[in-house]
């Protein structure tokens, strides 16, 4: 339903050798299309991948934390957004 959901976490995909930049775009569009819809205002939405470059260039929610997450030898982005 519209705007039913207060809070988000996610892993999302990311660019790769395997991954071309197009398919993500792609995956990018539908996720935020989809979360303007079901996202409540002041709602929450966690992104966390090891690059998230794409991601913080394509998404219109206001950006209120960004930080870095370590787990053994991997680093990942974690983006915190909110739907205005």
């Amino acid at each position: 339903q519209e705007g039913e959901v207060c809070c988000l976490a996610t892993i999302v995909p990311y660019v790769t050798r395997n991954t071309p930049e197009k398919d993500i775009r792609k995956i990018y569009e539908e996720l935020f299309y989809q979360l303007e819809f079901v996202m409540k205002k002041k709602g929450k939405m966690v992104f966390i991948a090891q690059d998230l470059t794409l991601l913080r260039e394509m998404c219109k929610f206001k950006l209120i934390s960004e930080r870095n997450v370590a787990t053994s030898n991997l680093i990942y982005d974690v983006l915190i957004y909110e739907k205005k």
